[in-house]
């Protein structure tokens, strides 16, 4: 029994002595960086000396003196000068050293307010003011309401690299003419301006990717006009052909808007739907109709190519026959599936979207969102997903506040903790290829060359 008391008793000793050297040298470290801060040399003999980067004192804190003939006079101020050449004996004057007590303290004065000078300097150096460029045009600042948005368009978050920058270019590939940026994160376009205008520094927060540059604030808006491209002339890569479809019978029910123009191309139909903010582009020359999918139109049902008279690989399409439509697919984002939200109530039913890695968890979460208008949640974290939206990441994954959970896990104590789930099933070599891609460049790029060719 005394030998493990013993024992203990060393341990404990050590521990004290081990701890008590750790404090001695937080304590030095701390000594030396406090010294390099201050900017002071001191010398062996423990004498104060000025540092070599600081200039001299100015002329009007020396105390003045008579010259009369080859030597000095003591000064008014009883301070000892003396003629250059004669020894002084060790009686050489230092400064900061001096009998009378008011040049003293006005030299500590100027000491004092000259490091503090040299310490803001250093600060500036450091994190530098510098004017950020805008390759928009800035309209201003503008209200937002969650419920009634300032531009309807499209809407993106990025919780650390947003700027102004990829906004206005997102917004620009998107088909959008005004990029509006809010809390610091969150990008929103539309081509009208719904919102009123309000007071400059009301928008005071800077975007998480670029400091320096407004990003809005709390419920407010700044908003850019994109870089003017001239219709006719704007290329947009997510232009997509949807099919040829037969005309609704009534297309007022079906939600459709009716244009007509001399001469219409599909290029003047889609930019037609797209400044007023329809995901559909549906030509019938001479009409263009502009809506969205709808139980009417629901795009479920296409027909053969031969009805709308396509050229295959061009927009520029030959004329449909009255009763068929060409469609495409804008740029523009259905706006009736931008906003989301946790669940109102929470759910004690537990519902696991499944699958093996890389089979596309993500992008079905993407879709049940905006299908829903609620959040999806997660058994891991991943921050790269929520600094892109995906609130519900951060939110644990028993809360019950979002509509399904992310799982990787394919135990059977695992599954025994959900009472339904969703199974995602793909290729497992695409799922490979995939999460190869995810590791290697994130959730949307690729792996390069590179990467392949390594281990």
């Amino acid at each position: 029994m005394a030998k493990p008391f013993y024992r203990l008793q060393r341990f404990l000793r050590r521990t004290q002595l081990f701890f008590l050297f750790l404090g001695a040298a937080y304590i030095m470290a701390g000594s030396v960086l406090l010294l390099q801060r201050s900017g002071l040399v001191v010398s062996q003999r423990g004498s104060l000396l000025p540092p070599p980067s600081l200039p001299s004192p100015p002329r009007a804190l020396e105390a003045p003196a008579l010259r009369t003939g080859h030597g000095m006079m003591a000064s008014r101020l009883g301070r000892k000068t003396y003629q250059v050449g004669e020894p002084d004996d060790g009686r050489e004057a230092q400064w900061l050293i001096t009998r009378n007590q008011e040049i003293r303290h006005l030299r500590r004065r100027w000491f004092h307010s000259l490091m503090s000078e040299q310490e803001a300097n250093r600060v500036e150096r450091v994190t530098p003011k510098r004017k950020v460029r805008h390759k928009g045009t800035y309209i201003g600042c503008f209200m937002d309401d969650a419920k009634d948005r300032t531009l309807k368009g499209m809407v993106f978050y990025d919780f650390r690299k947003m700027t102004s920058t990829l906004c206005q270019d997102t917004c620009t590939e998107s088909g959008y003419q005004y990029a509006g940026l809010e809390y610091g994160s969150e990008c929103y376009c539309g081509n009208r301006i719904a919102g009123a205008r309000m007071k400059e520094e009301e928008c005071n927060m800077d975007c998480k990717g670029e400091k320096g540059s407004l990003c809005g604030g709390v419920a407010r808006l700044s908003v850019y006009k994109v870089e003017e491209v001239l219709p006719g002339q704007r290329r947009y890569r997510n232009v997509r052909y949807r099919g040829c479809f037969r005309r609704p019978d009534n297309t007022t029910a079906a939600s459709l808007i009716r244009t007509v123009q001399p001469n219409l191309t599909s290029q003047m139909c889609i930019e037609a739907c797209m400044d007023k903010e329809f995901p559909l582009a549906m030509l019938s020359v001479p009409e263009c109709f502009c809506g969205y999918a709808t139980p009417r139109f629901s795009l479920h049902d296409p027909v053969i190519e031969e009805h709308c008279a396509q050229i295959n690989g061009s927009l520029a399409t030959g004329k449909p026959r009255p009763h068929f439509l060409q469609v495409y697919q804008t740029p523009v984002q259905d706006s009736r599936c931008t906003e989301r939200r946790f669940l109102p109530e929470k759910s004690s039913h537990l519902v696991a979207l499944s699958s093996f890695p890389g089979a596309g968890n993500t992008w079905a979460r993407h879709l049940i969102e905006l299908a829903t208008g609620y959040y999806t949640g997660s058994y891991y974290f991943d921050g790269t997903l929520y600094n892109r939206g995906f609130k519900g990441e951060k939110d644990y994954w028993k809360s019950g506040r979002t509509i399904c959970v992310k799982t990787h896990e394919s135990g059977k104590r695992d599954i025994d903790m959900y009472d339904s789930a969703i199974l995602l099933i793909r290729n497992p070599y695409r799922s490979l290829m995939a999460e190869f891609n995810r590791k290697c460049a994130g959730h949307l790029g690729y792996a390069s060359d590179q990467h392949w060719k390594g281990k």
